[in-house]
């Protein structure tokens, strides 16, 4: 079986009903870090469970293809501060000027001081704009 192959039938794993095999199929699409993987790395960006979604941010900041940006920017808004952390950190080691502005309103939404989930998100966010910026 080709790699590609392997991300193909790894991918179908996206859509299994438990949380625990969607989660370990990003983590093994992690592992495979090639190009073959950003694709359905982002479709994961969507699933219901955060989980999954933090994790497969985590794998394409990782990864570093600029394909995640967009899908990385988006998760900035997500419900889950998990996602928000895991994508500002994935913007951070992408570093495209593109990601600043989101990572910037993102900096603003959160209110640092009124609890542990926003000051982690504020954090990793201060950190994914001074690597961009160079600072």
């Amino acid at each position: 079986m080709s790699p590609s192959e392997n991300v193909s039938e790894l991918a179908k794993a996206l859509s299994h009903q438990e949380r625990s095999v969607r989660i370990n199929t990003v983590l093994a699409l992690k592992k495979i870090g090639n190009s073959d993987v950003v694709d359905p790395l982002i479709e994961a960006m969507k699933d219901q469970d955060f989980g999954v979604r933090a994790f497969a941010a985590e794998a394409l900041g990782e990864i570093g293809d600029l394909r995640a940006l967009e899908p990385l920017i988006h998760a900035l808004n997500d419900a889950n501060y998990g996602v928000r952390r895991d994508a500002a950190t994935a913007l951070g080691a992408l570093g495209d000027e593109r990601a600043v502005e989101a990572l910037t309103r993102a900096m603003k939404r959160h209110d640092t001081g009124f609890c542990y989930e926003d000051d982690r998100v504020y954090e990793e966010t201060k950190k994914a704009l001074e690597k961009i910026q160079g600072n």
